[in-house]
C-alpha cells in the first residue's frame, strides 16, 4: 500500500495553491489584506509539504506586506505564523519581533502613538 505522506499533502494543497496563485496573479482583491493573505496562505502550505525554504519564502513575502504599509494589526499573527511552521530564527521573524518592541516602546511613551 502507498503511503499517504507527502503525496496525498500535495494533491489537497495543490489545486488550492493553483487557484489562490491565478487569482493573484490577476491583481484579484478581496480585502485590504489581500497581498499579505495569499503568502502566509502559501507559507503554511509548504511547511505542511514539509517544503521550508518555499515557506520561508512566502513567510518573508508575507511580513514585507504587513510592514512596509504598516499594518502593525498583523504583527502578532504573523509571529505566531512564523513560530508554528517552525522559523524561530528567522529574518522576517525577527523584524516583525524588531516593530512589535518599537510600538510596545512608542506606547509607554505615549499611548496615543501605536494608534
Amino acid at each position: 500500500m502507498e503511503s499517504l505522506g507527502t503525496t496525498t499533502a500535495w494533491i489537497c494543497v495543490s489545486p488550492c495553491e493553483a487557484a489562490i496563485a491565478f487569482a493573484d496573479a490577476r491583481g484579484v482583491l478581496l480585502t485590504p489584506g489581500w497581498p499579505l493573505r495569499v503568502p502566509a496562505l502559501l507559507a503554511e502550505g509548504r511547511a505542511c509539504l514539509g517544503e521550508t525554504e518555499a515557506a520561508r519564502y512566502h513567510f518573508t513575502v508575507a511580513t514585507d506586506a504587513a510592514l512596509r504599509p504598516g499594518l502593525n494589526a498583523e504583527i502578532e499573527p504573523l509571529l505566531h505564523l512564523g513560530r508554528a511552521i517552525g522559523l524561530v530564527d528567522d529574518h522576517a521573524q525577527r523584524s516583525l519581533l524588531v516593530r512589535r518592541q518599537t510600538l510596545l516602546e512608542r506606547t509607554s511613551d505615549d499611548p496615543q502613538a501605536a494608534a
